[in-house]
């Protein structure tokens, strides 16, 4: 039996504020600078919000998160988790 791999597509959550979710786009794509990994990359979601911080989820082409990035956006920090 063959699996069939279908493309997906990942939105932003929509309880988020527009300046937020840039705000934790800018952070992930901070932490993905190494063009190898961004080879990997098919899209990046925000997908939530606890306090000031914002959660952020790479995912490949076929919709398996490869990683997550927190970001501060009153502080500037990142951390990719």
């Amino acid at each position: 039996m063959a699996a069939l791999l279908i493309p997906i597509d990942i939105a932003d959550s929509t309880m988020l504020s527009r300046e937020e979710i840039e705000c934790g786009r800018l952070g992930a794509y901070r932490t993905f600078e190494n063009p190898i990994e961004q080879l990997w990359i098919k899209d990046i979601a925000v997908t939530e919000r606890d306090g000031d911080n914002v959660y952020t989820s790479a995912y490949t082409f076929f919709g398996i998160r490869i990683s997550q990035v927190e970001t501060n956006c009153r502080l500037g920090s990142i951390q990719r988790l």
